[in-house]
């Protein structure tokens, strides 16, 4: 979600830099070099900039194994035309 005054855009980048799958001791972390999934300039995963109040989603189908419980990674934003913050949330089953 881009959360800023009305009118207002932004782009976003997510690279994933590793993810936890479930283990016998709890989840374990798996590193990644970094993965880009989204690049909304040139509409890798999302087709155009965020405009504010918006919510949008991205698959990660492809990208990660089957039974991956958790995911990190880096998000940029850029081109902002104005104040605001982009909060990043795991859809639910009913959502995606």
């Amino acid at each position: 979600m881009y959360v800023a005054p009305a009118g207002s855009r932004t782009h976003l980048i997510f690279d994933v830099t590793g993810y936890y799958m479930t283990g016998a001791g709890g989840a374990v972390y798996v590193p990644l070099s970094p993965v880009r999934v989204v690049d909304s300039r040139s509409g890798l995963g999302l087709p155009k900039p965020l405009a504010n109040g918006s919510i949008k989603s991205f698959s990660m189908a492809g990208y990660l194994p089957a039974g991956t419980v958790a995911v990190s990674g880096n998000v940029t934003v850029t081109g902002q035309t104005s104040r605001g913050f982009v909060a990043l949330a795991r859809a639910s089953p009913g959502q995606r």
